[in-house]
């Protein structure tokens, strides 16, 4: 659930709790006090999430190590932006989406478009393959219904799906698979962080590099949100 969704629910559930002990609805006034100590409230909680901060420095830490082409000490990261509105010449974003983020996501309203459509490919590996199959086998109103309701008395349903194991590991003696797959994915949003890599053909204490000057490569890191796949 996202923390606009999980604000929104706890404003109804505060409006409705109000209603009940009053015997009449908050009026617009009261309401807006709500909105805005709801919203200041989750704004203090994820500043101060420990879970979200392990997360977010998990995640980077991953993308960071799974450069292809050097070691973590050799890498010169981008200097992002103090705010997801932000750009500057090491990260740009673009797509129907560009200009949406956490902190102003497309309204609920609004449909989600399809963007553009990216590839995907994949080695079929029997114990990687996707329970729910490339293009998910639940419908949306599946789904809702094995999300429990705020201040519902009924006990959720179960997930229709076991967990997959966090990391399967291959055997050393296992052959690779003899054909691969793709699938694409509706791209509404992309953002590219531009960063340098050092010294990988030569040290930077070497005779190369005081003829040649210090090896210095330039790559891309490509962040994609899908759209509509379905």
């Amino acid at each position: 659930m996202s923390g606009t969704t999980l604000s929104e629910r706890i404003e109804l559930q505060v409006a409705a709790a109000v209603q009940k002990r009053f015997g009449e609805p908050a009026d617009d006034e009261l309401r807006q006090l709500i909105h805005e100590g709801i919203q200041q409230a989750m704004v203090e909680y994820r500043a101060s999430s420990a879970d979200r901060t392990i997360y977010e420095t998990s995640l980077g830490g991953f993308i960071v190590e799974q450069n292809p082409y050097t070691t973590w000490e050799n890498i010169v990261l981008p200097n992002l932006p103090v705010n997801p509105d932000g750009e500057n010449t090491w990260v740009r974003k673009s797509g129907v989406l560009a200009d949406h983020h956490s902190g102003n996501p497309l309204p609920g309203d609004k449909a989600i478009p399809g963007g553009m459509v990216v590839n995907f490919s994949y080695a079929d590996w029997e114990f990687l393959r996707d329970p729910e199959g490339p293009r998910g086998s639940q419908s949306p109103i599946d789904v809702a219904k094995s999300i429990p309701s705020l201040g519902s008395d009924s006990p959720p349903a179960p997930d229709p799906l076991e967990r997959p194991l966090s990391d399967p590991v291959k055997g050393p003696d296992e052959l690779a698979p003899n054909s691969s797959f793709f699938y694409g994915h509706n791209i509404v949003k992309s953002v590219r962080l531009k960063y340098r890599f050092v010294d990988r053909r030569y040290p930077a204490d070497g005779p190369e590099a005081a003829k040649h000057g210090r090896d210095i490569h330039t790559g891309f890191i490509l962040i994609l949100y899908s759209g509509n796949d379905h």
